[in-house]
């Protein structure tokens, strides 16, 4: 397991320490850990979301955790994995991590910023990516809205052929009647 305590707005702020297997016998004597090695890195990961989760206060009766840094010594601190509850504070782990020296400083910033690179490199990908749909989404859009204006200009002149041609059966309907009106008329007159 290695561990990194850092500073995100202080470059120079690194304690870290790892832990192997053999250090691990005596952390698990000292805090009476009941996992083994192979489990202890995934007990200790969810040790620290829950204390990420717990940033909110606890609901009335339950425990909260926190994550403290003492610094008792001058070049090594305590890291410790806090819980607290309304009667008492327990510390489930308290590990000593020691001060970075300027080689594991130096060590520290180059892969923060070699992570950084990569999420700069992935998130232009991500950015070209998008962007190309954005340019076939627009396209598409421009097509259909072309397409839609054709269909209105269709549907305009179906309504005005459509509206002339229904007014001209009108007007012969109306003379055809007009015409059965008058013969009506004068057969009637005779």
């Amino acid at each position: 397991l290695h561990l990194e305590v850092a500073d995100a707005h202080d470059p120079y702020f690194l304690f870290s320490l790892d832990v192997g297997e053999g250090d691990f016998h005596e952390l698990r004597r000292e805090h009476a850990l009941l996992v083994d090695f192979a489990a202890f890195p995934a007990h200790f990961v969810d040790l620290l979301r829950r204390c990420e989760i717990e940033d909110a206060p606890a609901p009335a009766g339950e425990s909260s955790f926190c994550c403290c840094l003492e610094r008792p010594w001058r070049d090594a601190a305590k890291f410790a994995v806090v819980e607290a509850n309304r009667f008492k504070q327990v510390e489930h782990l308290g590990l000593r991590v020691e001060a970075g020296d300027d080689a594991a400083i130096k060590l520290y910033l180059a892969g923060r910023l070699a992570q950084a690179l990569l999420e700069g490199s992935r998130a232009r990908g991500a950015h070209g990516d998008a962007s190309g749909r954005l340019e076939e989404a627009t396209a598409r859009n421009d097509e259909l809205e072309a397409a839609g204006r054709a269909l209105e200009e269709r549907l305009r002149r179906h309504e005005a052929d459509h509206g002339a041609s229904r007014a001209e059966a009108e007007a012969a309907a109306r003379e055809r009647l007009a015409k059965e009106v008058g013969a009506l008329q004068a057969q009637h007159a005779d």
